[in-house]
């Protein structure tokens, strides 16, 4: 049993000390925590890849799966890397996917067909395609059953290139007995304080000016988001209704109000608005939130004295801050979605809307709409997106899987401008330059966020 005990350790410590030196050679986009879900992506990936091991990666939104993957994708340059470490390595060519429920077995086989075209490239030795399937998840709901065609593609005595598959929630076993399946856990609360530290002090380094806040803040609102999400368990109803995104927006939030308000707005005031604008809805989080806050921090007093902002309050301050995360407003029904939508209209200049269509032309089956059609809205929203207006969305289900990078603020800067991808079909992306000020609002029906997968 002590050989057994000594053996484990060995291997722990020996996978730790290789990672170390990985993550030591890698360059790591600024403002990203080393937190254990990325070190432990990275590392797979880097592994799986190089030996064209197919991996499918598995975890709630916010766990570094999809920055692990980029990460890796942007280091690994062959011999344009930065690092030596990686100038004797392939270099590795991203052949995306977005995986959406309409996705076909054609397409998925006209994927691999494109990364074959690399391979079979003249004088292109050197190089690495790695198949990037995002959203896999969603293929698998598929109706056309676009995954079977994977079997034949992955067997990994014959496999020829890096595959990367990337999910929200694990696949039927079946559809992933040709990968390697990783896990991405939830965060313990020492990784959580570990992220919102590491947030907070990158936000802290692009002031010109030395500023300083109260760092038991985010380390409190850690604490009290873990203890959110303990809660939640054990209520499946809303079991999936918070993560990890709104968590780090929260954080984003706080920061940037403590930097920018010191000196209008108590930090109590500040985390108690921010609580409200990231963690409202269905389910109100923020009261929640605001009382293990007060808990925390030792502020038990203020839990009855400090009121939520309400919604005229929160929506002014989006709109006119237009700094934080794209809003989706629930409603109870579709008179007061129209009703919301007008009063967004009246107090906010600069408004466009768009609304799923229901001509015959345009849908092929129930929710189901033609290529033209989808290719049609989302020119319109990249046209939208170059300015500064307000874009209003809904009944768009069907494209916003299209959008996950623009809905994420998954935003790289190049010429000092704003760039995001969107995915025009599961096999084709542009980039487009998105505008500072542009804003985009998702009014959604009650009945129909909880019965699809929100935007």
């Amino acid at each position: 049993m002590q050989n057994v005990i000594s053996i484990s350790k060995f291997l722990i410590d020996l996978l730790e000390t290789e990672q170390k030196k990985l993550i030591g050679n890698i360059e790591l986009p600024p403002g990203t925590a080393k937190n254990r879900a990325l070190l432990d992506n990275i590392y797979v990936l880097y592994a799986c890849i190089l030996n064209r091991i197919p991996v499918i990666m598995c975890g709630k939104p916010g766990t570094s799966k999809t920055l692990a993957a980029n990460i890796v994708l942007n280091n690994l340059k062959g011999k344009r890397s930065n690092e030596l470490f990686f100038q004797n390595l392939p270099e590795l060519i991203s052949v995306p996917y977005q995986g959406s429920k309409n996705c076909t077995s054609e397409s998925v086989l006209k994927l691999f067909e494109r990364a074959d075209r690399y391979l079979g490239a003249e004088g292109n030795t050197d190089i690495l395609p790695v198949i990037v399937f995002d959203e896999i998840g969603l293929a698998d709901l598929s109706p056309h059953n676009p995954l079977k065609v994977l079997h034949s593609k992955l067997e990994t005595d014959t496999c020829k290139y890096g595959f990367v598959g990337i999910s929200n929630w694990r696949l039927d076993a079946a559809k992933m007995n040709r990968t390697l399946y990783l896990s991405c856990p939830d965060p313990s609360i020492d990784e959580l304080k570990f992220t919102a530290g590491t947030i907070s002090s990158s936000l802290l380094k692009q002031r010109t000016e030395n500023t300083a806040i109260d760092k038991s803040v985010v380390r409190n609102l850690a604490a009290a988001y873990f203890d959110l999400q303990e809660h939640l368990k054990k209520h499946s109803e809303y079991k999936n209704h918070f993560g990890l995104r709104d968590f780090y927006s929260l954080i984003k939030g706080v920061v940037s109000d403590m930097i920018h308000l010191s000196n209008v707005q108590e930090p109590k005031n500040i985390v108690r608005q921010q609580l409200a604008i990231n963690f409202d809805g269905i389910f109100d989080g923020s009261q929640f939130l605001w009382e293990k806050f007060c808990h925390h921090a030792k502020y038990d007093e203020f839990v009855e004295v400090e009121n939520p902002p309400i919604f005229t309050e929160m929506i002014a301050q989006s709109l006119t801050s237009r700094k934080g995360r794209y809003l989706m407003l629930i409603g109870e029904n579709e008179i007061i979605l129209d009703y919301v939508e007008r009063y967004i209209g009246k107090n906010k200049r600069s408004t466009q809307k768009l609304i799923g269509s229901s001509l015959p032309g345009d849908s092929i089956a129930g929710t189901t709409y033609s290529e033209q059609y989808n290719r049609r809205v989302l020119m319109d929203i990249v046209l939208h997106a170059e300015t500064s207006i307000t874009l209003i969305m809904r009944r768009m289900d069907h494209i916003y899987a299209n959008l996950y990078d623009l809905f994420n603020q998954n935003f790289h800067t190049s010429g000092h401008k704003r760039q995001c991808r969107i995915a025009f079909d599961n096999l084709n992306y542009q980039q487009v330059p998105i505008h500072d000020d542009f804003f985009c609002i998702i009014l959604v029906e009650r009945k129909d966020f909880i019965e699809n997968d929100p935007p």
